[in-house]
């Protein structure tokens, strides 16, 4: 059974006249000060082409973010153009690893007492070893279980997009009540490098995912547009399709499939 409207309920991505697609939460209004928080993190790309297509997406979601004016902090992002202080400074060996850093994020976003809905944003690649499912960060990985354990006392609105591969058991492990978990892929097995980070991150900066023109772009518009757009890439190179998005919004564990309506 469709969970869909419960989504628009939880969170939604609303699109200003002349601003890109932002993130701002539908209960905020004028008398209501308030603005989510977004921990965008950049995983170990690998190959030099992932590196481009990842700084590239988050890019996207790093424009949304300032267009909204959302509390955005980014890890595993590096600067480009290190300074001359900078190259000539010794490395610490008790530097904080981009796990330490997301940890810590995470630990914060809990206890800081605040009731928006607190966004994270992964962007990389993922494993998954029959047991255990990992995100491949800059340094030390980090396991869905571990997220799950720092976030299990929240109380606050959760939303978590996961754009990488074998990300399937993150909604296992992060479903709850109040929360909408988004992965690339269907199972852990769905290995492969994978490209819906692509599409969700071109529908958080355009008005293409709009499907009903109201001028704002819902949650579940922006991940229908993502999940479709995927396919359609698999299916017009003759592909094969190995990632198939999935959506929770009511805490089973389970999640849905999009029911692939064809955009026009």
């Amino acid at each position: 059974m469709s969970r869909y409207p419960s989504v628009q309920r939880v969170c939604r991505l609303i699109l200003l006249t002349v601003l890109p697609a932002i993130l701002i939460p539908a209960a905020v209004t004028a008398d209501e000060p308030g603005h989510p928080d977004l921990l965008l993190v950049v995983g170990a790309p690998g190959l030099d082409e992932y590196r481009a297509a990842f700084a590239e997406w988050a890019d996207r979601w790093m424009t949304a973010a300032a267009a909204a004016e959302v509390e955005l902090q980014v890890i595993g992002v590096k600067p480009q153009q290190p300074t001359e202080d900078a190259e000539n400074e010794p490395l610490q060996e008790s530097a904080e690893t981009d796990r330490d850093q997301l940890l810590r994020a995470l630990h914060e976003q809990v206890l800081s007492g605040s009731t928006e809905p607190l966004w994270l944003v992964f962007i990389g690649h993922g494993t998954w070893d029959q047991k255990t499912a990992r995100l491949n960060l800059q340094g030390p990985d980090i396991s869905a279980a571990e997220i799950s354990a720092v976030l299990q006392d929240s109380g606050r609105p959760i939303v978590a997009i996961f754009c990488c591969s074998s990300s399937a058991p993150f909604l296992n492990a992060l479903s709850a009540p109040g929360r909408v978990i988004i992965t690339a892929t269907r199972d852990g097995a769905e290995s492969q490098y994978s490209r819906f980070g692509a599409a969700l991150s071109t529908a958080v900066t355009s008005r293409e995912a709009d499907r009903d023109q109201d001028g704002q772009v819902s949650l579940l518009e922006a991940w229908l547009y993502a999940s479709i757009r995927t396919a359609e890439f698999y299916e017009q190179e003759g592909r094969l399709a190995t990632e198939h998005s999935l959506l929770d919004d009511n805490g089973d564990q389970r999640g849905a499939v999009n029911i692939f309506i064809p955009y026009g």
